[in-house]
């Protein structure tokens, strides 16, 4: 079923890729680089890119115009292209977002040249309608007090009874978490992914938490010996835990891509290889907590697949009971 959904999508997307070269190159002729930029951010919270916009305007003296708002809602106004002045560029914090976004049509090719340059292909979209702008994947903390490295083989190794009452997760809800099933639907099918998931609940010390801070003290406080939380809370874990950020992990990104109905589809074309330069990569890296998409990241699958696979994750910890 989840096959030919994708053929479906791949091949309804081949059609829009067309109508767009057809109509216009990748980039079209527009206004003075003067103009503005309009970025709708799917993020409640846009205080991170304040200054990484102001940076930008500084550089260039080109204004970008940011309107933010929960995610869902910014990508559905993208898509319906009914607000003035429409998107230029689509910011996400998951690759849903942009996924959703492209499978709707509501974004163009970004010039080639610029992901060959910057991007490893797993982290754009095969017909170049979005790209990583950062990307993270989960991070196994444990007590080295408890458990030695050895002991703990991967995430699936979770499901052990060796871990009955010592494991903590945070909500099945968590982006993070959500990946890692669609990674084991993925590479074990649906019967044996959700054994995993189900020997995860009947491991659990505590019913899940919210946050990854929540998890993180019940570890310190003894009340669980090892959990699963996203690799942005890196900085958090104290000094005195220990973590694996597992290689087969799947990764998450904050993905943007050009909106089709752009006033200024040249403009994001300029934000976006800025925003794909090593320099501010790092920079901007750094202040989410997150990895540069411009890098060493070695994942053999493309992104795309955690959109893809979300909903049948979402229905297997549905019925493994992990809320």
């Amino acid at each position: 079923m989840v096959i030919a959904r994708r053929r479906n999508r791949r091949g309804i997307l081949v059609a829009a890729v067309l109508v767009l070269v057809a109509c216009s190159p990748d980039r079209p002729e527009t206004g003075p680089a003067s103009e503005p930029v309009v970025v709708y951010a799917a993020f409640d919270d846009r205080t991170f890119l304040t200054a990484l916009f102001d940076a930008y305007t500084k550089e260039t003296g080109t204004i970008v115009v940011v309107r933010s708002g929960e995610p869902r809602t910014i990508v559905d106004d993208v898509i319906r292209n009914d607000i003035s002045p429409p998107a230029d560029l689509l910011l996400t914090p998951s690759v849903k977002g942009v996924y959703l976004a492209a499978e709707k049509g509501a974004l163009r090719p970004i010039p080639p040249a610029i992901l060959e340059q910057h991007i490893p292909p797993t982290l754009s979209d095969p017909d170049r309608l979005w790209a990583a702008l950062t990307y993270r994947s989960v991070l196994v903390v444990y007590d080295p007090g408890a458990f030695t490295m050895d002991k703990i083989a991967g995430i699936e190794s979770l499901a052990e009874p060796k871990f009955r009452a010592r494991l903590c997760l945070t909500s099945s809800s968590n982006s993070a978490n959500l990946n890692e099933i669609a990674r084991l639907i993925d590479t074990l099918g649906q019967h044996d992914a959700e054994l995993v998931v189900r020997g995860w609940v009947a491991n659990l010390a505590r019913p899940p938490f919210e946050a990854d801070s929540q998890l993180l003290d019940a570890i310190e406080d003894g009340i669980c010996a090892i959990g699963v939380v996203s690799s942005q809370t890196a900085g958090a874990v104290a000094a005195d835990l220990a973590t694996i950020e597992p290689v087969a992990a799947w990764a998450d990104i904050e993905g943007m891509g050009i909106a089709r109905h752009a006033h200024n589809p040249d403009g994001a074309v300029r934000l976006v290889e800025w925003l794909l330069s090593e320099r501010i990569q790092k920079r901007h890296a750094a202040s989410v907590s997150s990895h540069p998409a411009v890098g060493d990241y070695q994942g053999d699958k493309n992104v795309d697949m955690v959109a893809w696979l979300n909903d049948e994750a979402v229905k297997l910890a549905d019925r493994a009971r992990y809320r």
